[in-house]
């Protein structure tokens, strides 16, 4: 059976699940009118919606952009003229260098990932476990470590 989240509150997540399966839009079970539901397509579609939700996306966003840039500096390598050194000879020179920096903030986007989704289970930890009261003194604490 498929989720339809409440569009009011929860639209990246509506929109996340929809990319993944947009026949859902087409269900019968489908509780959004057809004028919504032709929305949704198209922003789907034309794929001009950003949906970022934690810092965790922003890294992850990295990490695509990232890979995007070495595909791109891969395809260049292929317009290269086989006869033109001097032009072959800047190229590896130049990948080499952004190929270095790439690997850098590819380490550093993963990281941060893991960091930022350490927090979130953390955080989702604390607030199945404990209760205000608790979660309040808790974050009271860890300021105080914080700010030494």
């Amino acid at each position: 059976m498929a989720v339809f989240p409440d569009l009011n509150t929860e639209l990246p997540l509506a929109l996340e699940l929809f990319e993944a399966d947009r026949n859902v839009l087409d269900d019968d079970d489908c509780p959004y009118s057809m004028e919504t539901r032709l929305l949704l397509l198209k922003l789907l579609v034309k794929g001009d919606v950003v949906a970022e939700v934690t810092p965790r996306d922003k890294w992850e966003k990295l990490e695509q952009e990232t890979q995007a840039l070495y595909d791109d500096l891969k395809e260049s390598k292929d317009n290269l003229t086989t006869e033109d050194h001097a032009e072959r000879m800047s190229y590896f020179r130049t990948a080499t260098s952004l190929l270095d920096k790439l690997v850098g903030l590819q380490e550093r986007a993963v990281g941060l990932k893991a960091i930022g989704t350490f927090h979130q289970v953390v955080l989702d930890i604390m607030e199945d476990v404990l209760d205000p009261g608790q979660r309040t003194e808790v974050m009271q604490r860890l300021e105080k470590v914080v700010k030494g």
